[in-house]
């Protein structure tokens, strides 16, 4: 039996509006994820799809609950989950009937005949399924779109860290006891996004991957890790001999050089439950657990930042 391993993310990018008093929570979502993910360590999906609905109903990510508004002031989710054992994944994107983009992904994977829905066909489905209903937007949500659309605040890159505390994509990649891998992503999106755009997040090979050998989650600016085709260039290095953090560290940079700077992070998670955590960005939220270590779960968001454990505080 192997040793089950959860790893997940909470965005990248330059992160210029994360205040401490914001950053404790951040933080204490992330480890709560891990959590999540532990009474499922028989089943690496179920692991990756339990950290990612955490974060979505917490609020404290752009995705789920926490999801940022569109240019017409309204909320559409994206989301996937990939089981590695045979490369199988759902996905789904525009959903605007529930705010568990995952669990949606989860029930195209295992209870419908086809492996990505959008618009309406996935909020059937959703309806069908029973999945919690997707709020109406918070005041602070709807108080920043007010002011991007007047011009009253200014619109930075897409994928940074900045109006109110919000992130980009949250994520997870999982090895269970079994030894098989899986990941998962939800988003909102972009700020602002027309009406109708796609990101990486629901976007096999780009977004996400997984397979018998690996598990790979990206977060970003989604227009260039979809051209970048990001998750699978990771995968792939992996496959040719390096571990996951050189394979992680190795496709940001390239991502860097290509495109932009600030575009980019990674989690990933190999067979052996190696781990990468690769950006090249000012920031990426990012804990991991290895099931039974008994200091638990542990965290990290600047780039030279140590993981480590996080004290207890109220949610």
């Amino acid at each position: 039996m192997s040793r089950a391993v959860i790893a997940v993310h909470g965005g990248a990018g330059s992160f210029e509006g994360l205040k401490w008093r914001e950053e404790a929570p951040f933080r204490t979502h992330l480890v709560e994820a891990c959590r999540a993910a532990a009474p499922y360590e028989d089943d690496a999906l179920a692991m990756a799809a339990a950290a990612v609905a955490h974060m979505e109903a917490s609020g404290a990510f752009n995705a789920g609950t926490g999801s940022v508004l569109n240019s017409e002031g309204r909320q559409f989710l994206d989301g996937a989950l990939a089981r590695g054992w045979d490369s199988n994944f759902g996905a789904v994107a525009n959903v605007q009937a529930t705010y568990s983009a995952v669990r949606l992904a989860q029930a195209v994977l295992e209870k419908s005949d086809h492996a990505f829905l959008v618009g309406e066909g996935a909020d059937a489905l959703a309806r069908a399924e029973g999945l919690p209903p997707l709020p109406a937007p918070n005041d602070a949500l709807k108080r920043v779109h007010e002011e991007l659309k007047n011009g009253k605040k200014e619109k930075e890159k897409l994928g940074t860290f900045s109006f109110g505390g919000e992130t980009d994509t949250v994520g997870a990649v999982a090895l269970d006891a079994k030894g098989r891998l899986a990941a998962a992503g939800s988003t909102g999106g972009t700020w602002l996004k027309t009406p109708g755009r796609v990101g990486d997040t629901p976007v096999w090979g780009c977004g996400f991957y997984a397979d018998r050998h690996r598990a790979v989650c990206a977060t970003g600016v989604g227009e260039l890790l979809m051209r970048g085709m990001a998750s699978i260039r990771v995968a792939n290095l992996c496959e040719a001999g390096l571990n996951p953090q050189d394979a992680t560290e190795k496709i940001a940079q390239e991502l860097a050089d290509a495109f932009d700077a600030d575009s980019a992070g990674f989690i990933a998670i190999d067979a052996q439950g190696r781990l990468g955590f690769g950006m090249n960005t000012r920031g990426m939220g990012r804990a991991h657990w290895r099931l039974g270590d008994e200091a638990g779960p542990v965290q990290a968001i600047w780039p030279d930042e140590d993981f480590a454990a996080l004290p207890q505080i109220d949610l």
